[in-house]
């Protein structure tokens, strides 16, 4: 079952008797332990018939025991197993003979970040047929916008292209953060009006004219002005425009003009996909494909190494990161005049 089949079962009140999520991306996990913990019990009987564990602190004999108990003035007992993934592996075993019979009012989810169970393990494969069983893995790149425009739907909001690429490219693959921001643009929207990118860059607290989607735009575009100013303004406002998640974004942002240039002429039509972007961004890595050659596009990545180790304190003297950053960026500038 996919993360969404989940939790509409969960809001409709479809419940398993056993849930175990594991993998990576820890907030699918928390999230359907949320949905959980918000749907199976009321909040007058959560006193009496829910049960929050932590693997450091327990062992399976107390979770089954917590399990096995019948509800009071209730339909059901909610035993949620956080941070499952420190259980012992023999305690995790033990699971095998409840999975034979789990007591039908009762919902038993675990939450096992971070790892997964040895898919030859007895156990693995009961799970699989007799629960709830979902691996939590984390987005591509090229799947968080379409992710992101999704969770904005789900919560009444319309999202433009640009505001999608803020969210996406500001704030990478930390969903939490994207989720909670979602929420906040949720209550500061109009009813029924769009969001757009200047909205969302306001929101999250970027400078509509001086950020890092104004550099990478300048930089495509061969606007050695922009870039200028851009760099000035960064150097001016290190806390504003911090500059190792510049370099960051930036070394992501050659990193995909450089797989541009490699994809294959049979596959130009699925550019896209093949660099993991938005189809409705491509246009722009085309256009920096042009000004930075495959040569300079290396030289631009070596170059942002160089800086990074700088603005990380290795080799970098008295300078400040600021000025670091405005000296990163004017070689960027010089590189593309070669190019």
């Amino acid at each position: 079952m996919t993360h969404d089949q989940i939790i509409s079962d969960i809001d409709a009140g479809r419940f398993s008797p056993v849930y175990f999520l594991e993998g990576d991306e820890s907030f699918f996990i928390d999230d359907i332990l949320d949905h959980l913990e918000e749907k199976v019990v009321s909040e007058a009987e959560k006193s009496f018939n829910q049960s929050i564990l932590y693997g450091k602190e327990t062992q399976m004999a107390e979770i089954l025991s917590e399990a096995k108990r019948f509800p009071m003035m209730s339909e059901r007992v909610l035993v949620i197993v956080r941070e499952a993934q420190h259980l012992r592996k023999s305690d995790l075993e033990s699971l095998e003979n409840y999975l034979d019979g789990p007591n039908p009012t009762t919902v038993l989810a675990f939450g096992y970040k971070g790892k997964k169970l040895d898919g030859r393990m007895k156990l693995s494969k009961t799970l699989k047929k007799s629960a709830v069983y979902f691996q939590s893995k984390k987005l591509y790149d090229n799947q968080l916008p379409s992710w992101i425009e999704a969770q904005a739907q789900r919560n009444g909001l319309h999202l433009d292209p640009l505001g999608v690429r803020i969210i996406a490219e500001y704030l990478g693959s930390d969903l939490g953060r994207i989720h909670s921001e979602i929420e906040k643009l949720k209550i500061a929207a109009k009813d029924g009006q769009p969001i757009d990118g200047q909205q969302v860059a306001e929101q999250i607290g970027i400078h509509r004219d001086f950020n890092v989607f104004e550099l990478t735009k300048a930089l495509s575009r061969g606007d050695q002005k922009r870039v200028i100013q851009i760099a000035l303004y960064a150097a001016a406002n290190p806390k504003e425009l911090n500059p190792i998640m510049i370099v960051s974004i930036l070394f992501t942002y050659f990193e995909k003009i450089i797989r541009l240039h490699s994809v294959a002429p049979e596959k130009r039509g699925q550019a896209a996909s093949e660099i993991g972007v938005a189809p409705f961004i491509l246009k722009e890595y085309q256009e920096a494909a042009r000004r930075f050659p495959l040569k300079a596009s290396v030289a631009a990545m070596k170059l942002l190494l160089k800086y990074d180790r700088k603005l990380k304190g290795v080799d970098s003297g008295t300078t400040s990161s600021s000025e670091w950053l405005k000296e990163l960026l004017l070689l960027l500038i010089h590189l593309q005049k070669a190019a």
